[in-house]
């Protein structure tokens, strides 16, 4: 959302978000959002076009808590419904 007129700047697609409340975050320098999704995935965007950049098979439920970002090491972190937690590195 734009802060100074409440436009939407962007949307992000490909992911599916039904039954819980799964935040994303920010990473490498802001240049990509990171999701996750109740198919298991994680989703990548690029930020400014929204296309999908990748989507990664991160657990065998749901992804219940999305993601955090350490850019530094390039690397995400996600938990699911399947009791397992996923450490991968972020693309691009």
């Amino acid at each position: 959302m734009d802060k100074s007129n409440g436009h939407m700047l962007q949307s992000y697609k490909g992911h599916t978000n039904t039954d819980f409340r799964i935040r994303s975050c920010l990473g490498l320098a802001d240049s990509i959002v990171i999701g996750g999704s109740e198919d298991g995935k994680i989703y990548i965007w690029d930020l400014l076009e929204g296309k999908v950049i990748e989507s990664v098979a991160a657990h065998d439920g749901k992804v219940a808590s999305a993601v955090s970002c350490c850019s530094p090491r390039k690397e995400w972190a996600s938990a699911g419904t399947d009791g397992h937690g996923c450490v991968a590195a972020a693309a691009k």
